[in-house]
């Protein structure tokens, strides 16, 4: 049978689409259902690529398809509260068809809600003057936006296009292909962007090596959430998060010492830095590109036109990194490695821990965010105007780790001094930050320069390119030198005699009441 959809103008006023075919056809109501539901995005573009989405009917959860306007066979009940929240990722979904079903789509996906509102079914069945059916319409949709289905019945296509005609006529949308990202745009709900997940809370009583099992877990699991994003290409910060989550996996190894045995520890690191090695290269081209506007904006206008060349090569090398990195994400190699990843930091019985794996968190917690803390105040009481850049690299390093560590165990510290003592180092770390960028950016133009040298000709256009490049590395120069003032002006901040009440404070007294 012949179907078409339409994305329907008057949202629930169904009247006059009601009215515009009575006018037409005899018209007999076969159901009419209504019923609070919430929808979730699963991050997965495979499903929505297949017009499903995942739907939760009180204590229901299944998928529904929007071509059909029927729900999936593989439904299950949930054993929480229909009001609460699903977790986030779908291997913590209980056993269940529906789990196994999606496994057999997706690797590591994450769940998000998306939206709650009212879901809308009503079907009619419409006949000529003579009682032969022409054919089923059924309208159906989620609060503010609702489509139209019509199904030919025996009289052919003559009557279907009349019926499509009256649809029309009510200001109605014919859909030929996509239908959840049209419905989701006419109801005005973005999908939700991609976000870095809370931290999670920790127990200052149970032991340090069960914690690090925990958190090291989590992140692993959060960039696992990223993933589907970086594979799709849905989003850049998708692969900005996922080096992020590893990275806390790598320096939550780094600071905890003596949790596993150090092969073991080592074998893990090395893991973890060959797969983020992997992402290198597309993150440093999507930098360039996110800050294509700004850098060209610097440029003499003169320059201006010719530099578009060189962005559109960092475009195809782009496309290029980005294709390899999904076939290697994509690779048996990479699955086995973190699936071994996970699967070692979900063991919680092991034959061997480290010395220090059986103390308790707290106690460990607080004893390693005052050593990194008296750590990096003796690093800056060394740094001056005249550091070499790869001192201040390390720097930085180093207060992600003291920043990382604040994060892991926010829950055992007390919320105002841990709160102050982060906005102090969020402030230094933009600023460090800050000046890796100019240095990074310095560092690859300068590689381009040399490359567009070799390559050009009197009066070719790689001439201007070369004279621009020349122009923006110089004027970087300068940004980084006014950024280093900016960055001990800041520094200053952590040197100032508070902060070190403050810190000493936050370890002492644990969390407050």
């Amino acid at each position: 049978m012949k179907t078409s959809h339409w994305l329907i103008d008057s949202s629930k006023e169904l009247i006059p689409i009601g009215r515009a075919l009575s006018s037409l056809y005899d018209m007999e109501e076969l159901h009419d259902t209504r019923e609070q539901v919430r929808l979730y995005e699963t991050y997965d573009r495979r499903f929505s690529a297949q017009e499903k989405i995942l739907v939760q009917r009180g204590n229901r959860l299944g998928f529904f398809d929007l071509l059909t306007g029927e729900y999936g066979q593989e439904q299950y009940e949930l054993t929480t509260p229909p009001e609460a929240d699903l977790p986030r990722f779908w291997f913590d979904l209980p056993p269940s068809p529906l789990k196994e079903s999606w496994k057999n789509w997706t690797g590591y996906s994450g769940i998000a809600v998306l939206m709650e509102g009212e879901f809308l079914r009503r079907t009619w069945r419409l006949k000529d003057r003579e009682g032969r059916m022409v054919c089923d319409v059924m309208i159906y949709g989620f609060d503010h936006f609702l489509l139209a289905r019509c199904l030919a019945g025996q009289t052919g296509m003559k009557d279907l296009t009349t019926v499509n005609m009256a649809l029309l006529s009510q200001g109605n949308t014919p859909c030929k292909d996509r239908l959840l990202r049209p419905l989701m745009e006419e109801g005005n709900i973005p999908l939700p962007p991609f976000w870095a997940l809370p931290e999670p809370v920790v127990d200052e009583n149970k032991r340090i090596g069960d914690t690090v099992n925990d958190l090291a877990l989590f992140y692993l699991k959060s960039a696992l959430f990223y993933e589907r994003g970086i594979i799709t290409d849905f989003d850049t910060e998708c692969l900005h998060q996922y080096r992020i989550s590893l990275r806390k996996v790598r320096s939550l190894l780094a600071i905890m010492k003596k949790i596993y045995p150090p092969g073991d520890t080592e074998r893990v690191k090395d893991d973890l830095k060959e797969i983020q090695q992997r992402t290198n290269h597309l993150r440093d081209l999507d930098v360039h590109l996110l800050e294509r506007e700004y850098y060209t904006g610097l440029l003499p206008d003169q320059y201006r036109h010719n530099m578009d060349k060189l962005y559109e090569e960092y475009e195809g090398k782009r496309d290029d990194e980005q294709k390899r990195l999904t076939a290697y994400l994509n690779s048996p190699a990479y699955k086995g490695r973190i699936g071994g990843l996970i699967g070692f930091f979900s063991s919680s019985e092991r034959e061997e821990w480290g010395v220090n794996a059986y103390r308790a968190t707290g106690e460990i917690a607080r004893k390693y965010i005052l050593k990194r803390y008296v750590k990096i105040s003796r690093e800056i009481e060394a740094v001056s105007f005249h550091t070499d850049d790869a001192l201040i690299h390390e720097l930085r390093i180093n207060f992600k780790k003291i920043r990382y560590l604040l994060e892991f165990f926010s829950s055992l510290l007390p919320r105002g001094s841990s709160k102050q003592y982060l906005k102090v180092l969020k402030r230094i770390q933009g600023s460090l930050g800050v000046f890796n960028d100019l240095s990074v950016q310095q560092r690859d133009l300068g590689e381009k320069l040399i490359e567009k040298k070799k390559e050009q000709s009197p009066g070719d256009d790689s001439m201007d390119v070369s004279f621009g490049l020349g122009i923006l590395i110089g004027i970087l120069s300068q940004q980084q030198s006014r950024q280093k003032e900016t960055l001990f002006k800041d520094i200053l901040l952590h040197r100032q005699g508070e902060t070190d009440s403050l810190i000493r404070d936050m370890v002492s007294r644990g969390k407050s009441l």
